[in-house]
């Protein structure tokens, strides 16, 4: 693969992971642990079948390897459960919680029972929270990383006093106890250590993430008018027609503009522009999106609305536009906007063979159809159509 595919490649991959609803990313994360875990499990359970009794004590290891095995089947069950049965829109603290702390626990006891000191420990809380950080709600892992490092501290210092063995899965001969007291103390000068390294890794994650919100707004948006351009048109379009929302389309042209430019100039028609988002926008309803769909037109998705209500909503802005007129360069400039709607109910759309994809361009096409019709009728004025996708026709109305 030449070096260039493969940079876009991971430049997609890196902007899908940070825009995937959280229950998509919670399962990535399941999986990730379901994996380590397994690898885990069969290194225990090699050591397990082949261990030699002068390094390992296998009463310990056993137990291990139960339990490992334990944690591979819940990080998997997890794993199929938050990509079947999670809603994509909310956040599942507890479920973050609850998957998180399992692993921690896990790190803790592997930490105790191994005695690994500082590569391995360290290592996995860094990764462990690092992919969390990235994945996951940030002040979670930061409680689930806090406890668990609190409570390795607490065991080791158990250690420490000789209130309980330190690594009882290496053979007595293994670890004496003169030993403790530097194996505790470079474990917990590795654990904090990882702490700066976190904070660190947030700090830069955060910026990214700041950086990448900033370039998608700017790069969405129309320099001029500050609506949404047509860079997300479609994706927005193919969400509402999947979510099954009954909706209309509104394509907006202002009237003769080509007269506007000519005669007020350039900079007066960019004002005009502006003007009329600005109208839109406060005639429209918060939930209504609206983009500039291209140079004097505009396109407006409304949701839940019934094919009657979305004419309402059409006049409306039609009359608002036409009893606005807008100031330029010291003179009041009349405008005029013809209109066309293109609406589908909630019936059509789950009933249809269409794709969403394909959906999206016949409303669009039918409202491009509208809004020459509106244009042909006279101008200033709005025509719609409903889509029915069952009996493959267009039901048109023309409203002056």
């Amino acid at each position: 693969m030449p070096r260039y595919h493969s940079v876009l490649l991971l430049e997609k991959i890196r902007l899908a992971l940070f825009e995937w609803p959280i229950a998509r990313r919670l399962a990535l994360v399941c999986g990730l642990l379901a994996f380590e875990t397994t690898l885990y499990l069969l290194v225990s359970l090699y050591f397990w079948l082949t261990s030699n009794t002068d390094f390992i004590n296998p009463a310990v290891l056993g137990f291990t390897v139960y339990v490992l095995a334990a944690c591979s089947v819940f990080f998997l069950g997890a794993c199929y459960l938050t990509t079947k049965l999670l809603n994509p829109t909310k956040s599942y603290l507890l479920i973050q919680s609850l998957v998180l702390g399992v692993y921690g626990l896990m790190l803790v006891a592997g930490d105790w029972v191994i005695g690994k000191g500082t590569t391995f420990g360290g290592v996995n809380y860094l990764g462990g929270a690092v992919v969390g950080i990235i994945l996951l709600n940030r002040w979670v892992v930061y409680s689930v990383v806090g406890l668990s490092q609190i409570l390795l501290y607490f065991l080791l210092y158990l250690s420490y006093q000789g209130l309980m063995p330190l690594a009882p899965l290496r053979a007595s001969t293994m670890v004496q106890p003169n030993m403790y007291e530097w194996i505790v103390l470079s474990d917990a000068l590795s654990l904090t250590k990882v702490w700066v390294l976190i904070l660190m890794i947030d700090l830069m994650v955060s910026t990214l993430r700041r950086e990448q919100v900033k370039v998608k707004h700017l790069s969405e948006r129309d320099p001029l008018t500050g609506l949404l351009n047509r860079l997300s048109l479609r994706e927005r379009l193919v969400q509402s027609v999947a979510a099954k929302y009954h909706m209309c389309i509104l394509l907006i042209d202002v009237d003769y503009f080509k007269r506007i430019n000519d005669t007020y100039g350039h900079p007066v028609g960019d004002q005009v522009l502006v003007s009329l988002a600005d109208t839109l926008q406060k005639t429209l309803r918060p939930g209504d999106v609206c983009w500039r769909y291209g140079g004097e037109e505009f396109l407006v998705l409304l949701e839940n609305l019934s094919h009657a209500e979305g004419i309402e909503v059409a006049r409306r802005v039609r009359a608002q536009i036409r009893d606005t007129p807008i100031e330029a360069d010291g003179q009041l400039i009349n405008v005029r906007v013809s209109v066309g709607l293109a609406s589908m109910d909630r019936k059509s759309i789950v009933s249809t063979g269409y794709t969403d994809g394909d959906l999206v361009r016949k409303l669009i096409k039918t409202a491009d159809d509208m809004l020459y019709r509106s244009k042909t009728a006279g101008r200033d004025r709005v025509t719609a159509a409903v889509v029915d996708t069952q009996l493959e026709i267009d039901r048109v109305s023309i409203e002056a």
